[in-house]
């Protein structure tokens, strides 16, 4: 059971984060510099979650959490542009 509580915070701070890298990607109004700093963003993020849940997780973790950071990120980012 508390596997998938940890899954869920991570996806929760995963979510989150993303969202307000779009909003700040949208600020940026940069393409290239908004892909740095959400790249920069997911690794800080990722460590951060990784201490602060205690996880030990593999490389399949990654590849979660990349997936709702990079989605969340995008869909956030585009909506704003597009307003």
């Amino acid at each position: 059971m508390t596997y998938l509580d940890d899954d869920i915070k991570s996806t929760a701070i995963n979510l989150v984060v993303g969202i307000l890298v779009g909003y700040v990607s949208f600020l940026l109004n940069r393409p290239l510099v908004s892909l740095f700093v959400a790249i920069i963003a997911f690794v800080a993020v990722s460590f951060v979650t990784k201490r602060t849940l205690k996880l030990k997780k593999e490389r399949k973790w990654w590849l979660s959490g990349t997936f709702i950071f990079a989605l969340s990120w995008l869909v956030s980012w585009t909506v704003l542009y597009n307003l």
